[in-house]
């Protein structure tokens, strides 16, 4: 029997290295909690102020957790509970941005625990069943009778593990497998009944990491842009997007990959950053990154602003 961490962070604005709050509960591969991990966070100081709108859909304010640990206090803890198991979070690119940023801010020894996503899973293995994949319509699917607290970091990760166990009890660990390594499921993972299935070692369904190939976060994506840009004119960030292989939007809808946020709207002020939150904890895998950040990622790529 192999265990796994489902956890999931709130953060006090659309800055990643804003978390203030953590929940983990380990599961073992049959869906039986085997224990949980709950703190509030005290986000660094230049990324502390708490948008109204992150504040109405958890709860947390600034006062909640002003004598309450950085992360540098956590971490140790973190990483015991957390140890060589798999993550799974609902929306990995989001709470595994966090923990990425996190890592990078506080300059920590990164993690190599495999991630999974019960957000990209349920696309693909209830696709046509739910009008929409969010944590809650998800977790309703197999548990219509149960409520839980959603926004609460633990009650969120405790969810989130039930309904991954649920994956791979209905689906096999070779098809989730299938889909964290090749973003769909194919015919080959096509679960047989019970019967006639040969014993699986689940391990195998943890060997796929969550990675952002270095060079290529752009191409495909559709990226929105609010506030005024300090690196170059509107303009030339468009056309650099585009001559990486983005698309430029006006507005903020369910297929925008990335909201970049100018230095003038980085206080959540912006209708389209209230507008990206909304769908973020909608289900929506949606990035939002501030211009240095976005720079940032583009110097991997280009020198045109290095």
């Amino acid at each position: 029997m192999h265990s796994f961490v489902a956890l999931d962070f709130e953060t006090a604005n659309g800055h990643r290295e804003s978390a203030c709050s953590l929940g983990m509960v380990r599961f073992s591969a049959e869906g039986e909690q085997l224990g949980e991990y709950y703190s509030l966070i005290q986000p660094p100081r230049e990324y502390g102020d708490f948008w109204a709108q992150n504040v109405r859909i958890h709860g947390i304010h600034v006062e909640d957790v002003a004598h309450s640990p950085l992360w540098t206090d956590i971490i140790e803890d973190v990483r015991e509970f957390v140890a060589d198991d798999p993550i799974v979070a609902h929306n990995m690119p989001f709470d595994g941005s966090v923990i990425n940023h996190l890592t990078s801010y506080f300059g920590l020894a990164e993690w190599a625990n495999p991630r999974h996503c019960t957000l990209k899973l349920a696309r693909n293995l209830l696709s046509g069943q739910l009008d929409s994949f969010g944590l809650e319509p998800v977790y309703d699917h197999y548990y219509a009778d149960e409520e839980f607290d959603h926004h609460n970091a633990l009650a969120d990760a405790v969810v989130c593990g039930k309904v991954y166990a649920k994956f791979l009890d209905e689906f096999g660990a070779d098809a989730v497998e299938d889909i964290m390594a090749n973003g769909s499921r194919s015919a080959s993972a096509t679960r047989s009944p019970r019967s006639q299935r040969p014993r699986i070692d689940r391990r195998k369904a943890y060997a796929m990491p969550y990675i952002s190939p270095k060079g290529q976060f752009l191409r495909g994506s559709r990226v929105a842009i609010t506030g005024t840009l300090s690196y170059g004119s509107r303009g030339q960030v468009e056309a650099l997007i585009c001559s990486l292989g983005g698309e430029v939007s006006a507005a903020v809808t369910t297929k925008t990959n990335i909201l970049l946020v100018g230095p003038n709207r980085a206080d959540g002020s912006s209708a389209k950053v209230r507008k990206a939150l909304d769908l973020q904890h909608s289900g929506v895998s949606i990035s939002i990154m501030n211009e240095d950040e976005f720079m940032r990622a583009l110097r991997e790529v280009s020198r045109e602003f290095a």
